[in-house]
């Protein structure tokens, strides 16, 4: 829920130099000790998990020199639908259980975090997503309550 357009925050796969709206940011000023900020993760995700998963992907794409494709020099959420697709944007998952079915299809996640720790994980976020979706909100109630 709080990966929305025009938040300052990624919601679609990009990256870019200066870009705050990217899920990967290259600030614009580089230097010998050019970092690299990974804007996606927040302070509620494993970040043992989050950096073996990060540096697994940064390996592969760099041992099979993936193309990233051009980078983004502006935030993605000011584009429409039509004109991400053009552009082959791919968004990111809106809810838990999109991203779990992204994370559960994903070999080299799987590998590197081992089968065991990989269908754990999986159990117990799919737990915790069936038991979210059990739960009325305030907004819920605040908005539908008046209506019937």
């Amino acid at each position: 829920k709080r990966l929305l357009p025009g938040r300052w925050n990624a919601d679609a796969v990009t990256y870019g130099p200066g870009n705050r709206g990217a899920a990967v940011r290259i600030p614009d000023e580089r230097g010998e000790a050019t970092r690299v900020e990974i804007r996606i993760p927040d302070n509620s995700c494993n970040i043992y998990l989050l950096l073996a998963c990060t540096l697994a992907a940064g390996l592969e794409g760099t041992e099979k020199r993936l193309d990233p494709g051009e980078p983004l020099m502006f935030d993605a959420s000011l584009m429409t639908d039509r004109e991400r697709a053009s552009r082959g944007l791919a968004p990111l998952p809106r809810s838990l259980g999109e991203a779990l079915s992204e994370f559960e299809g994903d070999g080299l996640l799987r590998q590197t975090l081992g089968n065991d720790l990989f269908e754990e994980f999986l159990t117990q976020r799919y737990f915790e997503s069936s038991k979210a979706a059990d739960q009325v909100t305030q907004w819920e109630v605040s908005h539908f309550l008046d209506l019937f």
